[in-house]
């Protein structure tokens, strides 16, 4: 069985059996750092939970988090946590996961381009030499 690893500011916090659990200790370590002045860039770059190999960053979790019930209002955890639904969270990681293969298949065919086009006007240089 897969374990919810929690990254924040690109340190791992550890691993935790629930996504409830997990997004308790992820959210309460982000709101001290966006408290002590940590960027949105940061944010969204830098902190996320990872689950079946599919990495879910800060907005994508909250917005999970608010639909499995775990957050409330405006952004008040729910205690105790309430018992989630596996299946809902296996299915917004997978479907993370789908989002994310797709852009690195469309930022994979971008560079083949652009590897064609570098090699084809190397290639006219060799030609004309």
């Amino acid at each position: 069985m897969f374990k919810f690893n929690v990254v924040v500011a690109m340190e791992n916090v550890g691993s935790l059996e629930s996504f409830g659990e997990a997004f308790k200790v992820f959210f309460e370590k982000v709101k001290k750092l966006v408290a002590e002045g940590m960027s949105c860039r940061v944010l969204k770059t830098t902190c996320w939970i990872e689950y079946a190999g599919a990495v879910m960053y800060f907005y994508d979790a909250r917005d999970l988090a608010y639909k499995v019930g775990v957050l409330k209002g405006h952004g008040e955890l729910v205690e105790p946590l309430p018992k989630v639904d596996p299946q809902v969270v296996d299915i917004a990681f997978a479907e993370v996961g789908l989002k994310q293969a797709e852009q690195l298949f469309v930022e994979l065919e971008n560079f083949v381009k652009f590897d064609e086009k570098v090699f084809g006007a190397l290639k006219n240089l060799a030609i004309k030499d």
